[in-house]
């Protein structure tokens, strides 16, 4: 699980206590972080967990009024929230991707999370049905809000609780451990292994698309293997001419962090 990573481990009394809150929580870091895992963890450990969760990613749902065409396929939060709504109550609203909204969709979240908090306390004393929002964003919105480009009243009432998930490549002796759960959750991929070269190319590329490019280099590794194992040469392959290995790795300690 990815609980198993030495960052939530470090951040578990927060996200257990962060669980049984009905405040809003912003998840910020780099895109394709663990966001939608560690909501999912949230979600998990409070008391909505019978109830259903919707994750929803507005960074495929951006209407751009200078291109009025690319709309058609793109779902827009507006079209999408009465629906989400109804399935949600009860339990928790994952909304990644807020970042990519335009000014019209901010000012629409904005006006969702104002009117259910407001609402929240008087739905629970009817002993109505409450939703829990977890929003997901790029780590430079306060930048963004400075430059005018993201709406600072959505920035404030979605800043109650924030926790920052660092790119992956800060924190590379999680790596393995993500990698080990990607295997584990992944069609076929149960029992396989990495091989000693497959331990160091992991630590040692930066993983620029974070968590999504290594499911997604894996994913592909486990498909490819005709034995169970996952060769250094194999990722190295699916990673491509992006492959260098940081200098101020060279003398890491593979060891420390596979044993």
């Amino acid at each position: 699980m990815v609980r198993n990573t030495r960052y939530i481990r470090e951040k578990f009394s927060r996200i257990l206590k962060v669980a049984y809150s009905d405040s809003v929580v912003l998840l910020s870091g780099e895109r394709d972080t663990e966001k939608v895992y560690i909501s999912e963890l949230i979600h998990a450990l409070s008391d909505r967990d019978k109830a259903a969760f919707i994750s929803l990613d507005c960074s495929a749902g951006s209407f751009d009024p200078d291109h009025p065409e690319e709309y058609a396929d793109k779902p827009d939060i507006e079209d999408l929230w009465p629906s989400l709504r109804r399935q949600a109550l009860g339990g928790s609203v994952f909304i990644d991707g807020i970042d990519c909204l335009n000014r019209r969709g901010q000012f629409y979240l904005k006006s969702i999370l104002e009117k259910e908090q407001t609402n929240l306390r008087r739905r629970e004393a009817l002993n109505l049905p409450t939703i829990r929002f977890i929003l997901g964003g790029s780590d430079d919105l306060g930048a963004r809000v400075c430059e005018g480009t993201f709406l600072p009243e959505l920035y404030y009432t979605m800043m109650v609780i924030e926790i920052v998930i660092p790119p992956i490549r800060d924190r590379r002796d999680d790596i393995i451990p993500l990698a080990r759960m990607i295997l584990n959750s992944s069609p076929g991929g149960i029992g396989f292994a990495f091989d000693l070269e497959a331990k160091e190319v992991l630590v040692s590329y930066d993983w620029p698309g974070n968590f999504d490019e290594l499911k997604g280099v894996l994913d592909q590794a486990i498909k490819e293997s005709q034995d169970g194992w996952i060769t250094g040469r194999s990722l190295i392959n699916k990673i491509g001419q992006n492959f260098r290995p940081p200098e101020a790795l060279n003398n890491f300690c593979v060891a420390k962090i596979t044993s």
